[in-house]
């Protein structure tokens, strides 16, 4: 027991380390981030209550995207004004992507994808009760539809880690020169060394977004770009 919580500190104390040495370089590219405590208690303060509604109706908040990593992705959304999003893994991303494009009426593009055809049509009743739009809802099977597109944007969340690990390379094939991939449950840790592995194998880098949306249950996501 005891080699064990040590084991575990050590490891806490390893991403820790690397969560501040991949902020620094963060916050070198992404200027925002710099302020985010200013930004993130104002975009959690208007996301908080369509997410307690949708934690409370929809789905369990362990299994949602957290509210960090939602918050997060609404202030990435703000400052870089994507003209395309696809979320892989729809869900409460789902919303916060949409929700962006209808206040911000910039006509930005989202589509979103799941492997799970019943909930991809639960998350469409959640974004049509709060009147969002639920056009580009594709299934797993259905994602050739997409063709060449490529995305500003691209949120992975989709599926158990051996779908996830399948699917980095559509998230390569598919984000713009200048786009960001955020990948999400990175906190597993063999998917965490597989995808950083297979991501900086083609040429992107693949760092630590810990410092920004680690919540309650330990988890957090990573961002990968060119």
């Amino acid at each position: 027991m005891k080699k064990f919580a040590e084991r575990k500190l050590v490891k806490k104390l390893k991403r820790n380390f690397q969560a501040a040495k991949d902020s620094r370089l963060l916050e070198k590219k992404f200027e925002f981030l710099r302020d985010y405590p200013k930004f993130y208690a104002t975009a959690k303060k208007e996301l908080e209550p369509y997410y307690n509604d949708y934690t409370k109706g929809t789905s369990a908040a362990f299994m949602a995207a957290s509210i960090e990593i939602s918050v997060f992705n609404l202030i990435l959304c703000d400052f870089l004004k994507p003209a395309s999003v696809i979320d892989l893994g729809s869900g409460f991303s789902s919303f916060v992507f949409r929700y962006f494009s209808r206040k911000n009426n910039l006509g930005t593009k989202v589509f979103s994808v799941d492997d799970d055809a019943l909930w991809l049509k639960k998350t469409a009743e959640y974004l049509e009760k709060n009147k969002i739009q639920s056009d580009n809802m594709l299934t797993l099977d259905d994602i050739g539809r997409i063709g060449t597109e490529k995305f500003d944007i691209i949120f992975h969340d989709m599926g158990n880690m051996q779908i996830r690990t399948n699917m980095l390379g559509f998230t390569m094939d598919h984000v713009k020169e200048t786009g960001i991939i955020v990948l999400d449950d990175m906190h597993k840790a063999d998917y965490e060394k597989t995808a950083k592995t297979i991501m900086k194998e083609h040429g992107f880098k693949c760092l630590s977004l810990r410092k920004y949306t680690l919540d309650e249950l330990g988890r957090f996501s990573y961002c990968s770009f060119k």
